[in-house]
Parts: structure tokens; sequence; C-alpha cells
């Protein structure tokens, strides 16, 4: 009860401004958040990371217990993320229906909302904290070759620890998704109005017919700009480059990034969707589901954990599964729905062979190893001075890992035609963070070889995306027990003709030439030469220097999809254009896992839309959607 009273007060006085409350106010509001930063920053060292998820468990192996019943209800959403907070909400809409949502991690706090800090909320329990399996063409820089990949735990999902980038895609990402079906209803002008609906814009003189004003997500750029980020903008101008609305008619070309927060802090989908409470919505956090109960190759009802009790509730209508790219194909299969031999191997009852359960894992693999020197120097401020700044909405504490700028590039590798294949993350020096070792799961070697010398008040980085990989990874079971998490296999940069790796070398190679613009000279930019021991054998900026690097140091970018893909069965779908599961009914998945391919954007946006046109989905097939809901 206390962190949702300090919330409120918060609340409060932001919206009357730090500057209009008294000054007892000011510093208690400070004192407040001073000891909130030290606390959870002070557990930063000491943190362990879950390796399974056994807190849950309770009785759940007590072949005496029952199950604790929760009822019925007509629709029962498993899992409160980036998608689920947004099903449950929109469903809640028609007062006739009753909805229950069951989320395993609890409600964000002050902390998640400050976008500054959230490599720290990385290393607490709103992450599930998940690795991969030790790897062979990428991530060979991390402690035993494993990847992370942290996931949202929470009312909010990964939308609570995420870098709030609002970044939707290239058009044709959408008229390609919809090709894949045979009766779709998921191209770009289908789905524009989701994204739309869902988007509250501030970001001045943008076209208004591809941004939304009066949805529950704001949007709104990072204020003050670097000098470094002016540069990085500039730099992309000489070259011949446009400044573009990433998320409006052209894609490429380079912008300021987008990002989803309001008076500087973080606006989760729980916080956007769920603020408004609703007789007809309950709201289970803690509860960690087990499986679905299909009777007849049908859905009834959810089997889940909660306050350590085994429990069951039944549904009248659907049970919708957004639990995630990690989470909905590990319950489908703990459900029996998967690839047969993986049942099998784990004893699973079978409901459904579907084979493609847990397949065409794909992430924006990326390279982290552009770091730069400059003649600007960040100032440094005192905790306290960042504080009154992220209170008036502004500063280093309002922008996850200070990622400013942004732009997008096609090389002649690009599988579609106007389509761009790299994205570049410019991140500008920073004095407020220390977590990167931790956070990209660094070994020592690696971290001395780059950060350890360099200064973050003078600094830059360049992230390297790569949007369209042509390698393919797969989630898989560990064993039969529904607490073990899953065996995460990426498989960056492994495609059979290295033209994963041959696009990062080519992204790498146009960072090169943006600082070698007037824009940069002017700040006196230049590369910081490092060497990895495991590439001592090559040529310092040589071809074969740059592929031993950039499989040091790349990995995913927190961007994974595509597990339950949606695509015609044939193709190698899970999920058919209205989201529903092949073969098994009442049961759909409705989250970031539906998306066949890795998007030129980040799926955040995607997993949105995805809810809000699932919720419309689901409406319309019970009769019960309105054209009103369309703004």
């Amino acid at each position: 009860m206390q962190t949702i009273i300090v919330f409120g007060l918060c609340n409060i006085l932001l919206s009357t401004a730090l500057g209009q409350a008294t000054d007892a106010e000011n510093n208690t509001l400070i004192d407040y958040y001073e000891n909130l930063i030290d606390d959870t920053i002070s557990k930063f060292d000491t943190y362990t990371a879950p390796v399974d998820a056994n807190e849950y468990k309770g009785n759940f192996y007590d072949q005496r217990a029952r199950h604790k019943d929760f009822g019925e209800y007509d629709f029962v959403v498993i899992g409160g993320g980036s998608s689920g907070s947004v099903v449950a909400a929109r469903l809640s809409e028609v007062p006739q229906w009753k909805i229950l949502l069951l989320e395993a991690g609890e409600r964000e706090n002050n902390f998640t909302n400050i976008p500054g800090l959230y490599f720290y909320s990385r290393f607490t329990n709103y992450n599930w904290g998940y690795l991969s399996v030790p790897q062979r063409h990428a991530c060979q820089g991390m402690i035993d070759k494993r990847c992370p990949f942290p996931r949202g735990r929470g009312l909010g999902g990964t939308s609570l620890i995420n870098g709030v980038i609002y970044s939707r895609g290239h058009r044709k990402d959408f008229d390609t998704w919809n090709s894949y079906l045979a009766n779709g209803t998921w191209s770009y002008d289908h789905v524009l109005p989701y994204f739309k609906k869902s988007e509250h814009t501030h970001i001045p003189n943008v076209d208004l017919h591809y941004h939304g004003q009066s949805g529950p997500l704001p949007i709104n750029n990072h204020v003050p700009v670097s000098p470094q980020t002016n540069a990085f903008l500039e730099a992309h101008q000489e070259l011949g480059m446009e400044i573009t609305d990433i998320n409006g008619a052209e894609q490429i070309g380079a912008a300021l990034n987008q990002l989803i927060t309001e008076n500087g802090q973080r606006v989760s989908t729980a916080r956007g969707y769920l603020g408004t409470t609703r007789s007809n919505l309950d709201i289970l956090t803690g509860a960690y589901v087990t499986k679905i109960l299909i009777r007849n190759r049908r859905a009834t009802g959810v089997e889940f954990t909660y306050q350590g009790k085994k429990s069951k509730v039944r549904i009248t209508k659907e049970v919708i599964l957004s639990g995630g790219v990690f989470g909905s194909p590990l319950i489908l299969m703990h459900s029996g729905i998967g690839p047969l031999w993986t049942l099998l191997q784990h004893g699973i009852p079978i409901v459904r062979n579907s084979p493609y359960v847990g397949l065409n894992l794909q992430d924006h693999a990326t390279f982290y190893g552009m770091i730069f020197q400059s003649n600007y120097t960040e100032p440094i401020k005192s905790r306290r001075q960042y504080i009154r700044e992220y209170l008036q909405g502004i500063g280093p504490y309002t922008i996850a890992a200070n990622l400013e700028g942004i732009s997008f590039h096609e090389t002649h590798l690009s599988q579609t035609s106007g389509v761009p294949d790299i994205e570049l993350l410019f991140v500008p020096s920073n004095s407020t963070g220390r977590a990167n070792q931790q956070s990209f799961h660094l070994t020592n070697i690696s971290y001395d070889a780059i950060w350890k010398h360099t200064d973050p008040t003078t600094t830059f980085i360049v992230y390297v995306v790569l949007l369209r990989p042509r390698s393919f990874g797969y989630i898989s079971l560990k064993s039969k027990d529904p607490f073990d998490y899953p065996l995460i296999h990426p498989n960056f940069l492994s495609d059979r003709n290295n033209l994963d790796i041959a696009t990062i070398f080519l992204g790498v190679q146009h960072v090169l030439k943006l600082i070698d613009t007037e824009a940069f000279k002017r700040i006196n930019a230049s590369l910081i030469e490092y060497t990895f021991p495991a590439c001592k054998n090559t040529l310092y900026l040589s071809k074969e220097y740059w592929y031993c690097t950039i499989r040091q140091i790349t990995m995913n970018v927190y961007h994974p999809l595509g597990t339950c893909a949606m695509k015609d069965e044939e193709l190698g779908g899970v999920v058919d254009g209205e989201l529903k599961v092949y073969g098994v009914g009442k049961l759909r998945v409705i989250d970031a896992s539906v998306i066949p391919f890795s998007i030129s954007g980040h799926p955040h946006a995607s997993a949105v839309m995805i809810g809000e046109k699932g919720a419309d989905l689901i409406k319309e097939e019970y009769g019960m959607l309105k054209l009103s809901y369309i703004r």
C-alpha cells in the first residue's frame, strides 16, 4: 500500500510541475527518489538471477492437494505484458463479459518508471533473467558464450524494462506478413488504424495520416538533445540522407528516437491500458500458469499456481495466451500442443502435433562494439540534480540507455527493395550508469578490452542492428516440469552463406563513413582502438578483424519474436489470421510470438498493435465490435 500511495503522490506533484510545489514538498519527493534509487542499486552487485520458476511451485506436486477453484470467466488472459494488458483492457470494454488476467509478476513501481535506470531494473524481480544455451557464432565474448534475454515479469511485461523506443517497422513488413495468409487482414493498411489507436503522439510536425492523438501510449522525444546526437543527424544529411519520421511515410533516414514516455516517465502497457478499473476485469498477480486445460481439443480453462496453491479456472468463451515469445510456446508445449517428438521425449500427453511451436525464433542481432571518443564532455551532476531534472521531465533519467538517435539503411544485401536491413542506434555520452558489463553478460576479458578504460562522459556508441536476419533459432523444453526455464537457441550469425555477418560488416563500414563527415570532425570524433585477445592475429580494421570482433560482442537487442508464427499451417504456422491456434478450439495466441519474421522495427509497437487488433477480432466474432472503437 505504501508504494501505491507514494506513486500517487509522485503523479500529483508531477502533474502540477515540480516548480509549483513547496520547497518542503520538493525535498520530500527528491529524498524519496534518492532513497529508492540508492536502495535498488545497492542490491545490484549481489543480485542473483533466477534459473527457474521454482519460487511458484508451492504445493503443485503434492498429490493430496486439491486445486483451488477460481470459478468461471468468459475469457482468461494469460500474461499481462505488452499484448496481454491491451487485450484484457479492451475486452473489458464489453460490460457483460467477465475477464480474468493472470500475471506471474507484480505491479510496476516508481523505480521501473525511471527509463534512465532500466539496466538496473533488469537486476530485480521484474526480469525473468533468461540466458541462451552456449553459442558458436555470436556472443563469444559473453560469459559461457551465452546471450542474455531479459524478459519482463510483471504487469506490463517487457514494457517495464525495455528501451521505450516506439518504432513500428516498414509498411512492406506488414504486406509481406499478410502474404503468408490465404485471406489475411494484416497488411499495412489493415494494421495502421491499430497503431494509431494505441498512440498519443506529441512529436511535432508529423503527418497525422500515420499517427494517433488520442491513444493510451504517449509518444515523445527526449529533452535535451546532446550535441553529439546533433552531429549524428547532420552527418546523415551530409551523406544525402533525410531527417525522417521513422513511423511515417518513409522509414529510411535518420531521426531522434520516439519514446513511450510521459513527463519523462516510462509508460508501460499496464500503466497505459490498465489504469482504468473495471468491475468486470479481475487481475491476479503472482499467478504462474502451468498449462491450458483442454478437453476434446477445446480449451476449457487454465491451471496455475497462486500463493503457493495449485489452482484452476474455467472459461465459457476463450483462453487468450499472451505469455510472450518464450512463455507462450512453453505453455503450449506443456499443454500438449507442440512438436510430436518434443512431447514424446518428455512424456507430455499429446493434444495435437503442432510441429512449428517454438521454432522460427528470430531477433535483431546487434553489434555493440563501435565506441568513439570526442571533444564533448557530458557534465557530471549530483544524483539529486538528476532526480530534480527527472521530475521536470528532462535529463538523462528520462531516456533508457541514452538512446537518443536512430537511423535506417538499406544495403545491397537487403532482401526487399526499399526496406532497410540495418538500423543504427546512437548513444551519446552519459555519466549516470555503470551496469553495461552485467547487462550484456560480458566476461572480464571482453569488458576490459573495450569499456574498462573509456570515459563515459566523452565517448559515444553506435549500435549496428541487423534488421532482417537469415539465421533462425528455436526454443525447446528442458523437461516436463513446467517450472523449468525453456532452452533458448538463438543461433545468431549462423546462416550458411554468412550473409548476416556480411550485412553487419556493411553497417560498420557505413558508421565509419558517418564518422568521416564534417559534422563529426567538428567534435573530433575518432574510433577507440581495441582488439579482443581472440582477434589478436588479425590486421586492425581489416575485414577479418571486424568479422572476428563482430562474433565476440554481437548478441540480441531484446527483440525476439516468431515462436508461434502466424502463417498458413503448411507454411509453418501455429496460429491463423484470427490468432487462433490450429487444431484447438477456444484458444488464441496474442503477443509478439505470432510475428512471422523479423520486422524492421522494434517489436513492442507491433505487440501493442496485435493486442488491439486481436481484441477487435474477438469482439467481432461475438458481435460486440463497435466501429467507434477505431479512431
